[in-house]
């Protein structure tokens, strides 16, 4: 089984090579390639093109033949040496194992977020980071997941494609919707205590070229304006997934059991296959 390491970068082309080479230092055999996301240095993957951050994964799954792909965003500090044998160890113990997150919750609550669950191996070395405690319980093993947190998601790349390619806002949510597939389609997800840091934040709130794509989706889609692209686009992704899994599929509030059992806890849950 082996895996690649994607990274996505639109900009910042200084802290994304740091973050690429503190991967590459922390994996044993495992690829690690930067998806040129707007960021114009070209590549294995990417096109120069920003496509936000939902179409990368799937781009990446059709272009990648590799068994494992891990995604983290280009402010995503990982320093465990041997993280990459970790995830490799955790999907091949369990073949319905389809996602695992650095950062999860074992339940969403009904506006989609982690509720009381949140776990992280954060370790609050970096400016601007803060360790673990600050957002929730500290865990460095693994456990069963309900959600997890769009800074590192790794996917068994047959999971990836089952889940359905969607015109899906380019920012916000996936995370929660790509969970949530998952779940729906029997896949477990998981969580796995990696040691790493993330500086949030760094694209959203920095990057022009995301809030002049923001811009754009929103005027194709014909979202509601706030003046603030970035918050439309939010507020958009929000109303579509809680659409889907709260309201029409009553598939969220949900918890998930230690052996990966999946309790709903709607009046009215919509059942899994």
């Amino acid at each position: 089984m082996n895996l690649t390491t994607v990274i996505p970068a639109a900009h910042n082309k200084g802290l994304t090579l740091r973050i690429a080479n503190a991967a590459k230092e922390c994996s044993g055999l495992s690829d690690v390639v930067v998806f040129d996301n707007g960021v114009g240095r070209g590549g294995r993957l990417g096109t120069g093109t920003n496509v936000g951050n939902y179409a990368v994964f799937h781009r990446s799954a059709n272009d990648l033949s590799s068994d494992l792909i891990l995604f983290i965003h280009n402010d995503l500090i990982i320093y465990e040496h041997g993280f990459d044998q970790r995830l490799i160890e955790a999907f091949a113990n369990d073949p319905r194992l389809g996602l695992v997150g650095f950062v999860a919750s074992n339940e969403i609550d009904a506006q989609g977020g982690r509720g009381l669950g949140t776990r992280s191996n954060y370790q609050g070395n970096e400016p601007g980071t803060s360790p673990a405690e600050t957002h929730g319980m500290r865990e460095r093993g693994f456990c069963a997941a309900a959600v997890v947190d769009g800074a590192a998601m790794c996917f068994r790349r047959d999971a990836l494609l089952d889940c359905p390619e969607l015109d899906f806002p380019p920012h916000h949510f996936y995370d929660k919707m790509f969970s949530c597939q998952m779940l729906e389609r029997g896949w477990h997800v998981g969580y796995l205590g990696v040691a790493c840091d993330h500086k949030s934040g760094q694209t959203a709130n920095e990057y022009k070229g995301y809030h002049d794509l923001a811009r754009e989706w929103c005027e194709e889609h014909d979202c509601v304006r706030t003046g603030n692209p970035d918050q439309d686009v939010y507020l958009e992704a929000e109303r579509r997934f809680l659409t889907e899994y709260r309201d029409e599929k009553r598939f969220i509030p949900l918890k998930v059991g230690p052996d990966h059992e999946i309790y709903h806890t709607h009046s009215q849950a919509y059942a899994t296959p």
